[in-house]
């Protein structure tokens, strides 16, 4: 049920340059990583519950939206440690200015 409709990859920096010099554009382009601290108990997890886990929880039945999210919140967990000032999360921006 989740696997449908996925959100394509982001692509790494230089796939979207050989696209956009293939089209005939100038382009400067740019790649950060913000790490955003986060505060309070499963943080990434509500992080996530505003952004890109919308999708697919608007997708879950309503009655299998609770085990879903604690098997997740235990992975956020393990993937990112809180720490007693709160929990790293990186989260990579990629930006471009094309013109002709």
């Amino acid at each position: 049920m989740l696997g449908e409709n996925r959100p394509a990859p982001v692509r790494p920096l230089s796939w979207y340059l050989d696209i956009l010099w293939t089209l005939g554009f100038e382009v400067d382009a740019w790649e950060t990583t913000y790490h955003h601290v986060l505060q309070g108990p499963d943080a990434v997890l509500e992080w996530m519950k505003g952004t890109g886990l919308r999708p697919a929880l608007s997708r879950l039945p309503e009655s299998e939206r609770p085990s879903f999210l604690q098997e997740y919140a235990k992975r956020l967990r393990t993937a990112y440690p809180e720490t007693p000032r709160g929990t790293v999360l990186p989260f990579r921006r990629i930006f471009f200015v094309a013109r002709r």
